[in-house]
């Protein structure tokens, strides 16, 4: 689980081409609903090493987040093979987390 926001974002057809399971968190690190689900995320990202991890600091003007239509911070975004399965916006849960995680790594390391 990557722990900082990056303010480097990749492009969206990097994101699209993606092999495998991958999980792209928008946020902030100034955000208090991201601050709060930063341990119900690392709870449930444990167990899911084969999952690629995006932590994007999002704003205004950021294509990355526009291009997914993020609206609140923050937003868990699931894709398997660059193609969304799964979408939580401000989890209360690492359970819910867990769930949508099993949606593109069902067998968790």
């Amino acid at each position: 689980m990557n722990e900082i926001y990056s303010s480097e974002e990749p492009e969206r057809a990097q994101i699209d081409a993606s092999a495998g399971p991958a999980l792209i968190e928008f946020g902030n690190a100034w955000c208090g609903h991201c601050r709060a689900a930063q341990p119900l995320i690392a709870d449930a990202m444990s167990g899911h090493a084969a999952v690629r991890h995006f932590k994007i600091a999002d704003g205004p003007g950021r294509p990355l987040g526009r291009s997914f239509k993020v609206k609140l911070w923050p937003t868990l975004i699931f894709l398997d093979a660059g193609a969304e399965v799964a979408r939580l916006v401000r989890p209360e849960s690492s359970n819910e987390i867990k769930y949508a995680l099993l949606k593109i790594d069902p067998v968790s390391s």
